[in-house]
């Protein structure tokens, strides 16, 4: 009885309560709570006017034995503030935007948020009279870029960014000269040293790797026994943590850390080049100035800017670097760097090969966050050659782009009309056996070695100029 008459009482309570405010219906709705513009929050389930004889069915719901406390008062403040203002307002002070998010509203000519209806903007035309209304979505100078995702959409840029195949017999010289050396340095036929040949066959014939058709290369020089040693433990550590990344589904950062670096690292360490050459991780490097990043054909839209993982960098020489310091004094002060990014440790070390990793689940195109950041880096070298009032013919650019275990590259060269040429993709390793590994970092070497022959001549001779 004691519960009967306490429904009754709070329905009671509740009913007079409802009645008092204004403009709101009376009636119940299909479901038997009260339909409120208002944020008014009932803590009844199923009740209904005629609800006073105390059926059980009513204490099936969520009903407390007794009143919630401060759940009226909330509702009775929360009632006051829509007294103040709209029926759909809630008491308490208005969130404030942060200051950097209300400056890039100002400078970008966005509208502000009392200004947005739903989840249109309204773009006023300075005339009086307003645009269609553009979705958040919408790319502008004045409002929010595109994300790009596809390689198709770069073929509007200005100019075009296109990807084509590589080794179709109509590849520039320098870029068929660059892919023999890569493809030369991968082969598994000659690509372990046969100082370790006991040793690796004893290996892998116990791990099931070695195929009837290897052959190990000729003997090594004795003074790089020791550095082949060690790359080979190297390996065996990359292929136990790239097993580890596999199995755990780990994010790319997680595959960066400790399979792509790792790799990067001993490609640098156990080399000759190792003074000459240097890696970097790109993971928080932005494209910069803005204007380096390729534009619509159309002249209104710029492309999102992109970030890339890994990069490779020559050591400039000191009178190299006196060079460079002569040209970029020429250019704006925050623009006192060679490349694409204005990333402190690459301000004077010129990059030659870039390296963008994907999981296998992503939804991204690694290839078009590549191609961006190749077409920045290529413009950069424009402004510098103007600067030396010259435009000699640009050198290509390798590109990997690592997806899980698979590894691939291109190669990238600009042609005489202006267009970025992405050609590929041609198969670079694979980590999921030794010999891959060392495959991978024997391709590397071989790029390093590249860079170092035939990339930094050019540039040193450019500057020099």
């Amino acid at each position: 009885m004691a519960a009967a008459e306490h429904s009754k009482w709070k329905a009671r309570v509740i009913e007079a309560w409802i009645s008092d405010l204004p403009d709101l219906p009376l009636e119940p709705s299909s479901t038997g709570i009260y339909v409120s513009a208002a944020p008014v929050y009932l803590y009844t389930q199923g009740y209904t006017s005629n609800n006073t004889s105390g059926d059980k069915r009513y204490h099936q719901t969520t009903v407390p034995t007794q009143p919630p406390k401060n759940r009226l008062k909330r509702a009775q403040k929360s009632m006051e503030g829509a007294q103040r203002g709209s029926l759909l307002s809630r008491p308490g002070k208005k969130r404030k935007r942060s200051r950097s998010a209300r400056l890039h509203d100002e400078k970008q000519n966005v509208p502000s948020p009392t200004d947005r209806t739903g989840s249109a903007y309204t773009i006023s035309l300075g005339n009086g009279e307003e645009d269609e209304p553009k979705s958040r979505g919408a790319a502008s100078r004045g409002g929010w870029r595109s994300g790009t995702r596809k390689m198709g959409d770069l073929r509007f840029a200005d100019p075009p960014i296109l990807c084509e195949a590589l080794g179709s017999g109509e590849d520039p010289l320098p870029v068929s000269e660059l892919d023999q050396i890569i493809y030369d340095a991968i082969q598994t036929e000659g690509l372990l040293p046969a100082n370790m040949k006991d040793l690796i066959t004893k290996f892998l014939s116990g791990k099931g790797e070695l195929s009837s058709g290897f052959h190990f290369a000729r003997r090594s020089p004795t003074a790089t026994i020791h550095r082949d040693m060690r790359l080979w433990e190297e390996v065996k550590i990359i292929r136990k943590y790239s097993c580890r990344a596999y199995e755990l589904n780990e994010a790319e950062s997680g595959w960066g850390a400790s399979v792509i670096s790792r790799i990067l690292t001993a490609a640098v360490e156990y080399s000759p080049l190792a003074d000459q050459v240097q890696y970097f991780d790109m993971t928080t490097a932005r494209i910069f100035p803005e204007k380096l990043l390729p534009a619509y054909a159309n002249g209104q839209v710029d492309f999102a800017s992109r970030k890339i993982d890994h990069v490779f960098a020559s050591e400039p020489s000191e009178s190299q670097q006196t060079k460079v310091n002569n040209v970029l004094k020429t250019l704006p002060f925050n623009e006192h760097f060679i490349n694409q990014t204005d990333y402190e440790p690459l301000k004077f070390k010129p990059i030659f090969m870039n390296l963008k990793a994907k999981i296998p689940q992503s939804s991204s195109n690694p290839l078009v966050q590549l191609a961006i950041w190749t077409a920045a880096g290529y413009n950069r070298q424009l402004e510098l050659l103007k600067c030396k009032e010259q435009e000699p013919e640009l050198p290509p650019i390798p590109a990997l782009v690592v997806t899980g275990h698979h590894w691939e590259y291109y190669i990238a060269y600009r042609q005489a009309s202006g267009a970025i040429i992405m050609q590929g993709p041609k198969h670079f390793g694979t980590t999921l056996d030794h010999i891959g590994i060392y495959g991978i970092i024997r391709g590397l070497q071989a790029i390093m070695k590249w860079g170092c022959n035939d990339w930094q001549p050019w540039f040193e001779q450019v500057f020099a100029k």
